[in-house]
C-alpha cells in the first residue's frame, strides 16, 4: 500500500486556487461556486482562493464570501473593468460596485482591468473613465494587462504592431502605459502589472507567490512604487518535504543552490519580445537558487512544481508555446489524476452549464472544449481521494 504524507497535503493545500474561472463565470452560476468554497473551507486550505467576474454582487452574496473569510478561506475577488462594452454582454457599471460593496464587508478585491485592447479600450478617454470610477468606489489594488488571444482574434482586431505585442506578451506598449501610470498616480488607485502580487499585496504577505521578484524591471515595480518592493525577495531553499513530495508524484526534480548571488532580469518591457524564457519559469537566469526539473514536462508542470516548492522550478527550452494542452499537468506515477494548473492558479471549475457572459474575445472555444461538460480539478487536499481511484493508497 502506498502511503501520502498529511505533510504532502499540507503542501497541496497552499496552492493559489481560482473557482470556477475556466469556462463560466463563477457568478452565473453562484450555488456551484459556494460548493466549491464550501469545500476548500472543509478541507481547510490555506493558500490563495481567488473568484474572477465579470457579473453582479448582491449584499447577501457579499456576506456570504465575508463568511467564508472569517472562517479561514483567503479570498481575492478580481472584477473585470474594460468598458468593451461591444464585445461584452455583461454591464459595467456593476463591476465598480461590486468594488464598493466587497469593501464594505472586508473581502480584498482587486478591479482587474483586462483586457486591453487596441484600439477598442485604450484612448484617453476611456482609460479616464476607468480609474476615476475605480477611485470612486474604493479601489486598493489594480492589475492591468493585455490579452491572451490567437490569430484568429489578431484578425479580428485588425493586425498591427500594437495589437501583436500586446497579444504575444500581454503588456503594453508605452504610450499606454504611460497613460495607465499617470492615470493610477493621479486617482490614487495602486497599480500592479502582475495578478499574484496584487493578491498578495491585499493578503498582507511581504513576497509574491509567483517569483517577479527576478524581473523587477519587467514587472515595473519601481515605476508603480509597488508597496512590497523591500519585502519580496526570493528564497533559498524549496520548501520543507516539497522535492520528496514532487518525487511521490513523479517529477525528476533537482535542487541547484546556483552561485549564491541574486540575479536580475535585466530584460526591458518594450523588447520583451525577444527574451527566450517565461518570467515565472525562467532558466535565464542560471546563478538563482531554483529546482530544475528533467523529464517530459510541460509549462503546467513546472508552474505546479514552482507552487510547491515554493521557488523557480524550470527546463531550459519549455516555454508557454500556446498549446491546447499547455495548462495540464500530469503526476507521471499517479496519470489517471487529473488536474489543471494556470500560470497563476491551481484550476477549480465546473463546466457542466458552460455559463458565460460570450464575450467576443474570448479565447475558451477552441481551447476547452474537450471540458464543454464536467468538473474541472479537484480541491488540492483531496488529492488522496484521486490518487486512491487508482490503486490502494492511504494518508499517513
Amino acid at each position: 500500500m502506498t502511503t501520502i504524507k498529511r505533510e504532502f497535503i499540507d503542501l497541496m493545500k497552499d496552492l493559489p486556487v481560482t473557482v470556477n474561472n475556466l469556462i463560466p463565470d463563477p457568478l452565473l452560476q453562484w450555488s456551484n461556486t459556494v460548493k466549491k468554497l464550501e469545500a476548500l473551507a472543509e478541507s481547510g486550505h490555506t493558500g490563495p482562493v481567488s473568484i474572477i467576474t465579470k457579473g453582479a454582487f448582491s449584499p447577501k452574496k457579499c456576506d456570504i464570501l465575508r463568511g467564508f473569510q472569517d472562517r479561514g478561506l483567503r479570498l481575492v475577488v478580481l472584477c473585470s473593468i474594460s468598458e468593451l462594452q461591444s464585445m461584452e454582454r455583461a454591464p459595467m457599471e456593476p463591476r465598480y460596485e461590486n468594488i464598493k460593496l466587497l469593501g464594505e464587508v472586508g473581502v480584498p478585491t482587486i478591479g482587474y482591468v483586462r483586457p486591453l485592447t487596441p484600439p477598442y479600450n485604450t484612448d484617453k478617454e476611456t482609460l479616464t473613465k476607468i480609474f476615476r470610477n475605480l477611485s470612486r468606489v474604493g479601489c486598493k489594488a489594480t492589475v492591468v494587462s493585455g490579452f491572451r488571444g490567437d490569430e484568429a482574434l489578431v484578425e479580428k482586431m485588425g493586425k498591427s504592431e500594437k495589437v501583436e505585442h500586446v497579444l504575444r506578451v500581454k503588456l503594453m506598449y508605452k504610450e499606454l502605459w504611460d497613460d495607465v501610470l499617470a492615470l493610477s498616480q493621479e486617482f490614487g488607485v495602486q497599480l500592479f502589472t502582475r495578478t499574484s502580487c496584487a493578491v498578495d499585496f491585499l493578503l498582507g504577505n511581504e513576497v509574491t507567490f509567483n517569483p517577479y521578484y527576478n524581473s523587477p524591471k519587467l514587472a515595473k515595480c519601481e515605476e508603480i512604487r509597488c508597496p512590497m518592493i523591500g519585502t519580496c525577495k526570493g528564497p533559498k531553499e524549496p520548501r520543507e518535504n516539497s522535492l520528496e513530495f514532487l518525487k511521490f508524484l513523479g517529477y525528476d526534480v533537482e535542487f541547484e543552490r546556483g552561485d549564491g548571488c541574486t540575479h536580475l532580469c535585466t530584460v526591458k518591457p518594450d523588447k520583451r519580445t525577444q527574451c527566450k524564457s517565461c518570467c515565472t519559469t525562467c532558466y535565464v537566469l542560471g546563478g538563482n537558487p531554483r529546482v530544475l526539473v528533467k523529464g517530459d514536462v510541460n509549462l503546467a508542470d513546472l508552474s505546479f512544481c514552482r507552487f510547491i516548492t515554493g521557488m523557480t522550478s524550470q527546463q531550459p527550452g519549455i516555454n508557454d508555446t500556446g498549446a491546447k494542452d499547455i495548462a495540464h499537468v500530469t503526476f507521471k506515477n499517479f496519470p489517471w489524476v487529473k488536474a489543471q494548473v494556470q500560470n497563476t492558479w491551481w484550476v477549480l471549475a465546473n463546466s457542466k452549464e458552460s455559463k458565460c457572459f460570450g464575450c467576443t474575445y474570448c479565447i475558451v472555444d477552441g481551447y476547452y472544449n474537450e471540458y464543454e461538460s464536467g468538473e474541472i480539478g479537484f480541491v488540492p487536499a483531496d488529492l488522496v481521494d484521486e490518487i486512491a481511484k487508482g490503486g490502494n493508497h492511504e494518508a499517513v
